[in-house]
């Protein structure tokens, strides 16, 4: 394979069309997929051997209400139940419902969990965090190199040469949003402080892709109001003696600086 990208002279589509409507065109290929998409951490393998990243396409529509919450409030007002009491007696069918959705893992993402659910089985929101055992792969228990993923059109595109390679790389993390639900995705991505020797064992050493603080533009973060005692380079309870409190800002400090790194570009 050459060093140097060919400049593909002999291809009018990459020679004649001007870059900015290569840009639309590749755009339009993303959308295929949704321009908005999951980043999870997920394996299979003891000690985080068989950690990878998996892309899951959001279906949730941006919105700053949480129409969960007032489905809810709706619900609790039918029934006539005052604020802070439980819901007691006979309960409609839309409990169990309702319930569901607020434990979801995939927390203001449910209906992803709920469609990743549909595809893959009840492994895609069961537990705490979207960061566990792959299920993409768990029920038929085959290693994940022999795993088929869904088509995308990405590794094509990606594959097809050097030059049209470069266009797509820029292309895709300057037109997709990135969603991060789960603490131990954002810092296997983002990249963390330094581990302890027992969490070094268990999380292991992820990177994110060069690319992504090149040309990223946006993302999204979904965290816990707890969030501060999760981090695994500073979770207070197993680090340091509490309270301690300005570690715990330091902590903050150095995600909100990395963070900002890719979102002022």
């Amino acid at each position: 394979m050459a060093s140097a990208a060919n400049p593909q002279h002999q291809s009018n589509l990459l020679t004649r069309l001007p870059r900015e409507i290569l840009d639309q065109i590749y755009l339009e290929i993303w959308r295929i997929c949704g321009l908005c998409q999951h980043i999870l951490l997920h394996g299979n393998g003891p000690a985080g051997k068989d950690n990878h990243f998996r892309r899951w396409q959001c279906c949730t529509e941006y919105r700053v209400d949480d129409t969960l919450q007032a489905d809810v409030e709706k619900l609790r007002a039918r029934l006539d139940v005052p604020l802070g009491t439980d819901i007691q007696g006979a309960q409609p069918p839309e409990i169990g419902l309702y319930c569901r959705r607020l434990m979801s893992p995939w927390r203001d993402h449910w209906p992803c969990g709920e469609r990743a659910t549909q595809e893959h089985g009840i492994e895609a929101i069961s537990g705490y965090s979207t960061s566990d055992r792959c299920w993409k792969t768990w029920r038929d228990n085959r290693p994940d190199d022999m795993h088929v993923p869904s088509w995308s059109p990405y590794l094509p595109m990606l594959l097809t040469c050097k030059l049209v390679s470069a266009h797509c790389l820029k292309s895709i993390y300057e037109s997709i949003t990135l969603i991060f639900i789960d603490l131990k995705s954002i810092q296997a991505w983002f990249g963390h402080r330094q581990l302890r020797a027992e969490w070094k064992i268990v999380f292991g050493e992820h990177v994110a892709p060069p690319a992504f603080h090149k040309y990223a533009r946006s993302f999204e973060l979904s965290l816990d109001p707890d969030l501060g005692g999760s981090f695994i380079c500073g979770n207070i309870i197993r680090t340091f003696p509490r309270p301690n409190i300005p570690m715990t800002v330091t902590i903050f400090i150095g995600y909100i600086y990395r963070a900002s790194r890719v979102s002022a570009q």
